[in-house]
């Protein structure tokens, strides 16, 4: 070979041999979570129901993780996980309801919206609503809720369809032109009761398998609308269930109460712009480790504190090593709300140990469906899985027994005013029943609602009598009669079971604000303001209790302190519609519609889209 030829292959070599300047992070990043979803529903996962094409087509053109992990199968407590990439132990919320992220966790939408992105989610159900601490971050928090189709107060949280989220954030983006941005997208649909749409819902024999594949259909006009607005080549797609659901197994219908791989096996999916595709990824993940993972990608620092590992080796083929957080679950649902032991797991290479009322080691790579417990056979496992288990979850009973909720002084006397006795608190570890025993009093409840959805109130509320026979502390039980029966226009029967449910549960500020719209209702107004007042004691930035307090104000012709209060609210936050329909009724006082009309259009002047604003304005045309 010539010294030419040489020097010329050498040169050849050199330039194959050198890297292609790094790719520029994505610019935006859509995050879509999908509630109540099995990982088994979709096909890119293996599941033999086809019907979610366009997040297999997500999965194909970037990574499909089928073995991803919620740390906790509730939706309040799994968001919070996967916004702040650490276990519930350490953001302290443990259950929906009456837990709150508090402002020190630093969340995703902090880091995006520090990083100069402008942020906004979009949310399906109440049971994600800002007053839970997830708007944290955002500049637009999208919670117009409607209930769907479900018959007006016997959905088990207000909600909305996936079309109409789905519609409410293309119609956010052409204002973002020019900036980047990170959308949050919450679809709840998939959460019981199970009522898909048409097609799916003649197409497919199981309601729960049409509203995966309606969620799917849904997901796929979003990427169409944000590809005509935005496109899809700088931005970072992720598809996340929360948590999975029972459907039977282990004889649990639902969700939250056992720690089974079909409540906690959730899809993931990650899908980066110009990367290459790779195969389906088997590693086991979790919910903790998006956080970290999306920051990797987007070339942000990882705020101290997070659990979760960056993920990025497993987009390019690689590995990462496994840690403990990242097999950790845990459910406290049945303790909070049915007296028994709380439940944690840990996966560790194919293993599983679930801790509770009886201890239980799986190998998931040959009983994936968890039936038979391997303690006799392999206590080696048992125990190595058992002692890392013990690390992770110190003290962890014993936090979760101070959370155990005793109504304080104020709680009791107002409702000793009412003439109802607050109940005992959550009983000792040791008279703690077995989580499995809550299965039968959530069955029947499950069969109480399907007979208030068929129209048959009296067998619903004779089904809730029994369950509270039977389950005498369950607020559960008297919250859900309670809806039956307002939903019945029975506010007056209604009472009784959520002054009690707040005798159990007395830091839940929902409770308040439903005993407080009950007691409205049935013309109690007085009581009822007392209620809104005592909530806002304990929860001063609660809009529910503020706006029902106002109502109460308003009937009793007190205007002059709500023109105050919502004055001093309009002040400190002139985006605030219920403040602004507050002021047009105080300004007005008992003037006429033609004043209150005036009053309405001022505030619209100001809020154009506001959609309080827009429905008061139309109920009132309505009624002339």
């Amino acid at each position: 070979m010539s010294r030419t030829s040489l020097l010329t292959l050498v040169l050849v070599i050199a330039a194959s041999c050198r890297s292609a300047p790094p790719a520029p992070p994505p610019r935006d990043l859509l995050l879509i979570t999908i509630d109540t979803a099995r990982a088994d529903r979709f096909s890119y996962t293996g599941g033999k129901v086809p019907g979610t094409p366009h997040v297999d087509a997500l999965a194909a053109e970037g990574a499909g993780f089928t073995n991803a992990m919620t740390p906790v199968p509730l939706t309040l407590p799994a968001h919070a996980s996967l916004m702040t990439g650490r276990l519930p132990a350490s953001h302290t919320v443990r259950d929906n309801g009456f837990h709150r992220l508090p402002d020190a966790e630093t969340t995703l939408a902090e880091i995006l919206s520090g990083a100069g992105r402008s942020t906004a989610a979009f949310i399906g159900a109440e049971v994600l609503d800002r007053r839970y601490g997830l708007d944290q971050g955002f500049g637009t928090y999208d919670e117009r809720f409607s209930g769907g189709d479900v018959p007006a107060g016997l959905s088990y949280y207000p909600e909305r369809d996936a079309e109409s989220v789905v519609h409410a954030a293309l119609a956010w983006l052409p204002g973002q032109a020019g900036r980047p941005v990170f959308v949050w997208v919450h679809l709840f649909d998939p959460h019981a009761p199970y009522r898909p749409p048409e097609p799916e819902r003649s197409r497919y024999a199981s309601g729960y398998d049409g509203e995966i594949a309606y969620v799917d259909r849904a997901i796929g006009d979003l990427l169409d609308g944000w590809t005509k607005a935005r496109g899809l080549d700088r931005t970072l797609v992720v598809v996340a269930g929360d948590h999975g659901e029972g459907l039977g197994e282990h004889g649990e219908k639902t969700h939250g109460v056992l720690v089974h791989e079909a409540t906690l096996r959730v899809p993931l999916v990650i899908r980066v712009p110009g990367a290459r595709r790779i195969a389906p990824v088997g590693a086991p993940v979790s919910l903790i480790d998006v956080l970290p993972t999306v920051c990797r990608l987007m070339a942000l620092p990882v705020p101290p504190g997070v659990q979760g590992r960056d993920l990025t080796p497993l987009l390019s083929g690689g590995s990462v090593a496994w840690q403990p957080t990242s097999g950790y679950a845990e459910s406290l649902y049945a303790f909070f709300h049915h007296g028994c032991t709380p439940l944690f797991a840990l996966r560790e290479k194919g293993f599983k140990l679930v801790r509770g009322a009886a201890d239980a080691l799986y190998d998931l790579n040959e009983d994936p469906r968890e039936m038979s417990d391997l303690q006799a056979s392999q206590p080696e496992k048992r125990a190595s899985l058992a002692a890392s288990l013990d690390r992770l979850t110190a003290g962890l009973d014993e936090a979760a027994a101070s959370v155990a909720v005793v109504p304080d002084d104020e709680t009791r006397k107002t409702l000793a005013s009412l003439g109802y006795a607050s109940s005992a608190p959550a009983p000792a570890a040791a008279s703690r029943k077995d989580p499995k025993e809550a299965l039968v009093s959530l069955a029947a409840m499950a069969e109480a609602d399907r007979s208030a959805l068929a129209g048959d109130v009296a067998a619903a509320v004779t089904g809730y009598r029994a369950v509270l026979a039977a389950e005498p502390t369950s607020v559960d039980a008297r919250v859900r009669l309670a809806q039956i029966l307002l939903a019945a226009n029975r506010p007056k029967d209604a009472v009784a079971p959520l002054a009690e449910a707040v005798a159990v549960e007395p830091a839940d500020p929902y409770l308040k604000r439903k005993l407080g719209n009950a007691l409205e209702a049935s013309g109690r107004v007085t009581e009822a303001l007392a209620v809104y007042d005592a909530g806002l004691a304990e929860h001063p930035v609660d809009r529910d209790l503020r706006t029902g307090r106002w109502s109460c104000l308003d009937r009793l012709g007190r205007t002059k302190p709500m023109l105050e209060e919502s004055e001093r609210a309009v002040a400190a936050d002139p985006g605030d519609g219920a403040a602004r329909l507050a002021r047009a009724m105080a300004c007005c006082g008992r003037g006429t519609d033609a004043e209150y009309e005036a009053a309405l259009k001022r505030e619209l002047a100001a809020l154009p889209e506001d959609p309080i604003l827009l429905d008061a304005l139309r109920s009132l045309k309505g009624q002339k």
